[in-house]
């Protein structure tokens, strides 16, 4: 859980994360981490940590950036386990196993 200070810049009430911010107004709240998930992905809302023991914004306010997905490494259903190749179909990567890797 994080102390967050949350500006709504929009003209309409948002609803993110289970809060509810008021329209050009900052609301002060705890929130998790899923929640601060949906805060920062909404446009109309800006957040700011708050120091938790003095309950002020720091001089040097950051606004929190989502966190980046992790990068899943897909593997091609159509790649050659052998070499580099990529067939452009199942039935033409069989063929090419068969024909350029006999031995495996």
């Amino acid at each position: 859980m994080r102390q967050i200070r949350v500006t709504n810049v929009s003209g309409e009430v948002v609803v993110r994360g289970g809060r509810t911010f008021p329209p050009y107004q900052s609301v002060t709240t705890m929130i998790s981490k899923s929640g601060m998930r949906e805060v920062t992905a909404c446009i109309h809302l800006r957040a700011e940590e708050v120091l938790e023991q003095t309950g002020v914004v720091p001089k040097v306010a950051f606004v929190l950036e989502p966190e980046p997905e992790p990068q899943a490494v897909e593997v091609d259903p159509l790649a050659c386990p052998h070499c580099d190749y990529v067939g452009k179909s199942e039935r033409g990567l069989k063929a090419h196993i068969r024909q350029m890797h006999p031995e495996e």
